[in-house]
């Protein structure tokens, strides 16, 4: 027999009577018989349901006895399985995913891995102590927050989320977003704004428990003790303020060390993955997970036909019967509402534009801009602005 050869001995399911087979390594092999032969048998049960088992069983995972051991199956290797059919892909998948092969690889490699800093030494799992003293020494200046997760995709009555959250931080004030949308770009809000509120559209719900500097240290331990505690299963975040910034530190999965500012992650299946969406993710930022990256020049976009920037100005298809641009019906209002604030003339082109008007409409800015419509008069809620380049991209 040879060497290297997936080998099956006695196989003895279905229509498969002490069936033995050798199929070479790198070699094409086709499997032809009558119907009912015992074929997919052969493939699907004896080679590779059996190969599945015993690899998910190296990462720690098990899956149910639902075949019969009914093959001498002692030198599988690992097998990727294609049924029959068309295969569903998109821009980021590639031939691993295609297989299948890129998860399994995740599982197994996932319960076997260290995290280590630039200085060797290993990270072990996140405690207050190990909080409060990177927080010391690479933030001392700072305003912090310490906010929860409360849950994603929320529909139906609030306060479901919110009264639980209040018996166990009574002053904590809340922030609640449409599902998705960066945490940033929401206002703290107090409980009674929102615990007996209805939505009718999936929100984010976030519970913000206590605001605090990085010299509040018994303060701190004793919060994060407590939301450890109480959410052990939530993502729990520590919100950064310095000067214009706010950074958002997933504390659930993060690493600290405590000589390096770097942040580290646990080991998962997102942050081993190339086109993950979740917010901590191997997905490279720049080209989002498809290998390819594409810019839009401004100068293309704005002020090419001296129109105002509300009315048409912008370099995208413009329905002047309901003065409105097409795909982005509202925009035109979240416009007139950011010139509004900054004291720019609704119909101002963009030649007359300040250029910190500029900056926000390229941009995009997470203060809450109160949209107008054509007469000037308010229309719907306020809002973040979200940058016309990132909307076009």
């Amino acid at each position: 027999m040879t060497k290297f050869a997936i080998k099956v001995s006695d196989a003895r399911q279905n229509n498969l009577k002490g069936i033995s087979v050798e199929i070479p390594f790198g070699e094409l092999v086709c499997i032809t018989g009558v119907s009912g032969s015992g074929k997919s048998t052969l493939i699907e049960h004896c080679i590779f349901e059996l190969a599945q088992h015993r690899h998910l069983a190296l990462s720690g995972k098990m899956l149910p006895n639902f075949y019969e051991d009914g093959a001498d199956t002692n030198e599988l290797p690992f097998v990727s399985y294609i049924k029959q059919g068309v295969l569903s892909v998109s821009n980021r998948s590639v031939v691993g995913t295609a297989l299948g092969i890129v998860q399994k690889l995740r599982q197994m490699i996932i319960p076997h891995t260290q995290v280590r800093d630039s200085h060797g030494n290993v990270l072990g799992p996140l405690n207050a102590h190990e909080l409060v003293k990177w927080c010391q020494r690479h933030l001392p200046t700072a305003r912090l927050s310490l906010v929860v997760c409360l849950e994603h995709m929320v529909l139906g009555p609030a306060a479901r989320y919110i009264k639980p959250a209040l018996q166990q931080f009574p002053d904590a004030s809340f922030k609640v977003m449409d599902a998705l949308t960066p945490y940033e770009h929401a206002d703290q809000q107090p409980a009674e704004k929102y615990v007996k509120s209805v939505f009718r559209s999936h929100k984010d719900i976030y519970a913000v428990i206590c605001n605090l500097k990085s010299d509040e240290d018994t303060r701190m331990s004793a919060v994060f003790n407590q939301a450890m505690a109480a959410y052990p299963d939530q993502n729990l975040i520590l919100v950064v303020q310095s000067k214009d910034q706010t950074e958002i530190i997933h504390l659930t999965d993060a690493l600290l060390s405590p000589v390096e500012a770097q942040l580290y992650y646990k080991p998962s299946e997102a942050l081993l993955s190339f086109n993950s969406k979740a917010a901590i993710s191997g997905r490279c930022p720049a080209c989002d997970g498809t290998g390819r990256k594409s810019s839009v020049a401004s100068e293309a976009v704005f002020g090419r036909n001296g129109l105002p920037i509300a009315a048409g100005g912008l370099a995208l298809n413009f329905n002047a019967n309901t003065g409105e641009y097409l795909y982005f019906a509202a925009l035109c209002d979240e416009i007139r509402g950011v010139l509004g604030a900054q004291g720019e003339p609704l119909t101002v082109t963009w030649a007359k534009l300040k250029t910190e008007t500029r900056n926000i409409l390229i941009s995009g800015s997470i203060e809450s801009f109160q949209p107008l419509a054509a007469n000037g008069k308010p229309k719907g809620k306020k809002k973040s602005f979200l940058g016309i380049l990132q909307r076009i991209t």
